[in-house]
C-alpha cells in the first residue's frame, strides 16, 4: 500500500501510522474499555493475578490509559504530556491515577513479573468513557487504535445508551470485541436472573444495537468467580491466535479508515467538480441553494418540533408504563426481600439492600427512557437526562408486643406440667416403696437350724437279746446209731446249727476218712481218740472256728474215757448246741423314732422353703414393679420435656407467622407509599425531560443544520476560489483526488494493504 497515493490529511495519517505500528509489533494488545466503577482495574489485577497492583476504589480511579506488559521486575513509568517520562513507586501509583496530578499525564507504562502466560501481551486499562479530563478521552481513542482486541467491562444491569454510543467509536476500528459482565456476585439481589440468561439477554442486546453477535462472559473480579474460565476461554485464546487476530483487525480498521477517506474524497471531488466547471451557474446554484435552506430553516424547526412535540406525546404514557412495570418489579423485590431476609439480616441490612434495589431500578429506568427519547429524537440530537432526584426510603419493622401469646403459652404449658406432675406423683410411692426383709430373713435363719437338723447322722442304738438253746444237734446224734455216721452227724449238727456250703464238702470228705481208720482199729481208745481227733478236726473246719468256738468247746467237754461211742455223739450234740445264746440287737424303736423325726423336720423346712420361695417372688414382683414405675417416670419425663419443646415450637410458630403477618402487611404498606413517591418522581422527571426534549430539538437541530450551511458554503468559497484565481491548480487538485480516490477503491475492493 502507497501511502502518499492516499492523499491523507493529518488525522487520518495519524490513525493509520498507528495502524501500521500496531500491527508490526509481535506483541497483542489488549484494550480493557467500559465506564468507570465497572471494574475493569480490579478485574486486570486478576488475570495479572495480584490483588493491588492496579487501584480500585469506588471512585473513578485509572484517570489515564495504562500500558502494562510481562517482565523481570516491576516498573512503573509516568509520561507527561510533554514526553517528560519518570519512574514513580507502587504507593505513588495508588493516589497518582486518581488524583488531579493525573491531568498533566498522557499514560503509564507498568512493567509486572507476572505469570508466564502472559508473555508477549500487553494490557491497556483505560479511563471510563465518562471521564472528566478531555485529552484523557483522546488517550483513550488512541488505545483503541492500539488495540489488537478490545475487552469491554460492563455492570449486570445492562448497557446504557452511552455505552452504545462509546461502542460505536470503538467498533469502528476494532472488530475483536469481548464483553464481560462484571459483578455477578450481585445478581441473587436482582429479579431471579441467572448467569446464562443475563449473558444470553445482553448478546441478544448487542445483536440489536450494534448489528452483529459478540461473545460475553460473566464474572465477579471482587470474589474471583468465573474469571479463571474468562482466562482460559478469553485472555488465553486470544493469545494462541495472536497473528490471525491482529491481521484480521488491521484489515477491519484500516478497511473502515479507507471508507472514511473516500467519502471526503467524494464531497472534495465534488467541490472541485464545480470549481472547474465551465457553467458558472452550478456552484451559484449551490449558493442559491443554501440560502433557500436557510430561508426553509426556521420552517423546518418548526415543523421539527411540532413533529417531536406531537411523538414525544404520543409515547407520554408508554413510558409512565414502563416506569409503572419497573415500580411493579420493584415492589416484588422488596417484598421477596423483606420476606426472606428479615428474619435472617439486621433491618440496617435489609434497608441497605432496598436503596440497592432503588439505585438498580432508576438505572433501569433512565436507561429504557434514554434509548427510547433517543430513537424519537434522532441520531443527531443528543439528550443528557437529569438525574432522578434520590429519595431515601427506608423500611421500618415495628417490635410487636407479644406478651398476649406469651401468657397464653405459660398457661398451657403450667398446665401441663401440673399434669406430668400428678402422673409422677402416683408412681413416687409405688417406686419407693421398701421391701420388708426381715420375714425372709426369719425364715432363713429357720431353715438354717433345720438344715443342720437334716445333715445330722444316724447312729444305731444296740440292746442285749437272749436266745434260749433248741437242743437239735444232741437230738439228732442220738438218733444216729453208727459211730462211722458221727462225722457226717458233726457235719450235719454244723450244718444245722448255720455252716456254709464250702465247710458242708469238707465235712464229707473228712468223714470218710475218719469213718475208714475207725474201722481198722483194733482198740477201742485208739478209736476213740481217733473220733474225739476228727471231731474237734471236723468241728473246727467246719465251724470255721477256732479253740473258742462252740462246737470245739462241746468236743472238748467229752467224757472220753467212760462214754461210750454214742455217749460221745450225744455229747457232741450238746456240744454243738450250746446253752442259752445271749446278742446285742439293734433298737429298732429308737431308729423309727430317729428317721419319723427327721422325717417332721424335713417337711417343716420343705414348708419353710415354699414360704421363702413365695417371699422371693413377692420381693421380685415388687422390685420389677418398682423398675417398670422407675421407667414409666422417665417416659413420663422425657415425653414432658417432648410436649414442651413442641409447645414452645408451637408458640415460636404461631408468635412468628403472627409477626410476619403484620410485618407483612406494614411492609406492604410501607413498599406502596414508597412506589407511590417514586412513582409522583418519575412522573415529574418524565415531563420535565420531555420539555428538555423538545428544547433539546428547538436548539439543536437549527444549530446542526445552521453549522452544515455554514460549512458548506465555507467550502463553497474555497473552491469558488480557488476556481477564479487558480483554475489549473484545481484541475490538478481534481486530477490528484479523483487519482486517490481510485487508488482508495482498489485497495478497500482487494483489501490488500501490506
Amino acid at each position: 500500500m502507497d501511502v502518499t497515493k492516499l492523499n491523507l490529511q493529518p488525522t487520518e495519517q495519524e490513525v493509520l501510522t498507528a495502524l501500521l505500528e500496531q500491527a508490526a509489533k509481535k506483541e497483542v494488545a489488549i484494550g480493557l474499555f467500559g465506564s468507570f466503577s465497572v471494574g475493569k482495574s480490579a478485574l486486570l489485577n486478576r488475570i495479572l493475578q495480584t490483588d493491588d497492583l492496579l487501584p480500585t476504589h469506588t471512585n473513578e480511579t485509572t484517570a489515564i490509559p495504562t500500558y502494562i506488559k510481562n517482565g523481570d521486575t516491576l516498573l512503573i513509568e509516568k509520561q507527561l504530556q510533554n514526553g517528560e517520562v519518570s519512574q514513580i513507586s507502587k504507593e505513588e501509583l495508588q493516589v497518582f491515577v486518581a488524583g488531579e496530578q493525573a491531568a498533566s499525564a498522557h499514560k503509564l507504562s507498568i512493567t509486572w513479573p507476572g505469570p508466564n502466560w502472559l508473555n508477549d501481551m500487553i494490557f491497556i486499562d483505560t479511563p471510563g468513557r465518562n471521564t472528566k479530563f478531555k485529552h484523557h478521552i483522546e488517550a483513550s481513542k488512541q488505545a483503541i487504535l492500539y488495540s489488537d482486541a478490545a475487552i469491554y467491562v460492563m455492570p449486570w444491569q445492562g448497557l446504557t445508551l452511552e455505552d452504545i454510543v462509546y461502542l460505536q467509536q470503538i467498533i469502528l476500528y476494532q472488530p475483536n470485541i469481548y464483553f464481560v459482565i462484571n459483578k455477578i456476585d450481585r445478581i441473587e439481589h436482582s429479579e431471579g436472573v441467572t448467569v446464562a440468561e443475563l449473558c444470553e439477554k445482553t448478546a441478544q442486546q448487542l445483536e440489536d444495537q450494534l448489528g452483529r453477535r459478540f461473545p460475553v462472559y460473566a464474572v465477579s473480579a471482587k470474589t474471583g468467580e468465573q474469571v479463571d474460565d474468562f482466562i482460559d476461554n478469553c485472555i488465553v485464546a486470544i493469545a494462541r491466535k495472536t497473528t490471525e487476530l491482529k491481521q484480521q483487525r488491521f484489515t477491519h480498521a484500516v478497511t473502515k479508515m479507507l471508507e472514511g477517506v473516500k467519502q471526503r474524497l467524494l464531497n472534495e471531488i465534488y467541490l472541485l467538480e464545480l470549481a472547474t466547471a465551465e457553467d458558472a451557474t452550478k456552484i451559484e446554484d449551490e449558493y442559491q441553494q443554501i440560502e433557500l435552506e436557510r430561508a426553509a430553516l426556521q420552517q423546518k424547526v418548526d415543523k421539527k418540533v411540532s413533529q417531536v412535540s406531537r411523538i414525544l406525546q404520543d409515547n407520554h404514557m408508554d413510558l409512565i408504563a414502563l416506569i409503572r412495570a419497573e415500580l411493579t418489579n420493584l415492589e416484588r423485590a422488596i417484598i421477596h426481600l423483606a420476606d426472606t431476609k428479615a428474619s435472617s439480616l439486621p433491618i440496617d441490612a435489609i434497608n441497605l439492600e432496598l436503596q440497592h434495589l432503588l439505585l438498580t431500578t432508576r438505572q433501569r429506568i433512565v436507561t429504557a427512557v434514554g434509548q427510547r427519547l433517543q430513537q424519537l429524537l434522532g441520531e443527531h440530537i443528543t439528550l443528557n437526562l437529569t438525574e432522578v432526584k434520590q429519595q431515601q426510603h427506608q423500611l421500618n419493622v415495628t417490635n410487636y408486643d407479644m406478651s398476649d401469646i406469651m401468657m397464653m403459652f405459660e398457661q398451657e404449658r403450667a398446665t401441663k406440667i401440673q399434669m406430668y406432675q400428678e402422673r409422677q406423683q402416683k408412681l413416687i410411692g409405688l417406686a419407693d416403696q421398701t421391701i420388708d426383709t426381715e420375714e425372709r430373713s426369719q425364715l432363713q435363719e429357720e431353715m438354717d437350724v433345720l438344715q443342720n437338723q437334716l445333715g445330722e447322722q444316724y447312729t444305731p442304738r444296740m440292746i442285749e437279746r437272749i436266745e434260749k438253746s433248741s437242743n437239735g444237734a444232741t437230738k439228732a446224734l442220738q438218733a444216729v446209731g453208727m459211730v462211722g455216721d458221727i462225722a457226717l452227724i458233726a457235719a450235719l449238727s454244723v450244718v444245722t446249727a448255720g455252716g456254709a456250703a464250702a465247710g458242708k464238702a469238707a465235712a464229707k470228705a473228712t468223714t470218710k476218712a475218719a469213718t475208714k481208720a475207725a474201722i481198722n482199729a483194733s482198740r477201742k481208745k485208739i478209736a476213740q481218740e481217733i473220733m474225739e481227733k476228727t471231731a474237734v478236726g471236723v468241728a473246727k473246719k467246719v465251724a470255721g472256728g477256732g479253740e473258742d468256738s462252740t462246737v470245739v468247746t462241746g468236743l472238748k467237754t467229752l467224757d472220753a474215757v467212760t462214754s461210750p461211742i454214742e455217749t460221745i455223739a450225744k455229747n457232741i450234740g450238746k456240744a454243738i448246741d450250746g446253752e442259752d445264746r445271749v446278742y446285742m440287737e439293734e433298737d429298732a424303736t429308737y431308729r423309727d423314732a430317729f428317721y419319723a423325726r427327721q422325717s417332721e423336720v424335713e417337711n417343716k423346712y420343705n414348708d419353710k422353703l415354699q414360704a421363702l420361695k413365695k417371699i422371693e417372688r413377692q420381693t421380685q414382683a415388687q422390685t420389677a414393679a418398682q423398675e417398670k414405675a422407675r421407667q414409666k417416670m422417665a417416659q413420663l419425663e422425657q415425653q414432658q420435656q417432648q410436649e414442651l419443646a413442641a409447645l414452645e415450637q408451637k408458640e415460636k410458630q404461631r408468635i412468628e407467622e403472627l409477626r410476619a403477618e403484620k410485618r407483612q402487611q406494614e411492609i406492604t404498606q410501607q413498599v406502596q407509599s414508597i412506589l407511590t413517591k417514586e412513582q409522583e418522581q418519575y412522573t415529574l422527571w418524565i415531563d420535565m425531560e420531555l420539555d428538555r426534549a423538545l428544547q433539546a430539538v428547538a436548539t439543536t437541530f437549527p444549530r446542526l443544520s445552521e453549522e452544515k450551511l455554514n460549512h458548506w458554503q465555507q467550502q463553497l468559497d474555497e473552491v469558488k476560489a480557488l476556481g477564479e484565481q487558480q483554475g489549473e491548480l484545481a484541475q490538478q487538485q481534481l486530477a490528484q483526488k479523483q487519482a486517490s480516490l481510485a487508488y482508495c477503491e482498489t485497495l478497500i475492493e482487494d483489501e490488500v494493504y501490506a
